[in-house]
């Protein structure tokens, strides 16, 4: 599985430094990969080099998307709901994998996944979405509404299948 994680850029950089790169075999060693915006996935310890078991671990996670796609009619669910943040409510919506299958942050982990989620989003809001994240948990809304929310990474713009920072009007 892949996981998502705020390992700062520094703390990236010194364990590929101490490991002699990012794509040294270490059996004992999670890799990192940073996706943008402070977000990095954590790819598990294994053979090979870390760049192939990412890529081989979002497609297993991408099977299952599909799996669940075709068992329920989607593989994501969504739930609208308002937070109050400083300065006002925030409504969004609130996504998860049916049947809590996956954790909703392994949507961000890689390109791919990444692309499917934004998709998703694109055909339940109806437009282009911004994407949140924290602790494990994800929000969107449209990017027209989007605004930075204090505690929470974003706002996220996906359509490069990375989480790259939404600029704001």
């Amino acid at each position: 599985m892949l996981t998502l994680t705020t390992e700062t850029a520094s703390q990236l950089r010194s364990s590929s430094a101490a490991s002699g790169g990012p794509h040294v075999a270490d059996a004992q060693r999670t890799e990192l990969v940073a996706l943008g915006s402070g977000l990095c996935a954590s790819i598990p310890a294994g053979p090979g080099r870390a760049s192939a078991r990412w890529h081989q671990r979002a497609e297993e996670i991408l099977q299952q998307l599909r799996r669940l796609l075709s068992l329920h009619g989607t593989a994501l669910e969504y739930r609208w709901t308002d937070e109050l943040i400083p300065g006002g409510a925030m409504r969004w919506i609130a996504i998860r994998v049916v049947a809590d299958e996956l954790p909703a942050e392994c949507l961000l982990t890689h390109p791919k996944i990444a692309t499917v989620l934004l998709e998703a989003l694109e055909i339940a809001l109806g437009c282009r979405p911004a994407v949140y994240y924290r602790d494990g948990q994800l929000r969107a809304c449209a990017a027209r509404d989007a605004h930075v929310v204090p505690e929470w990474v974003g706002p996220l713009d996906l359509s490069a299948g990375y989480c790259m920072s939404l600029p704001l009007r």
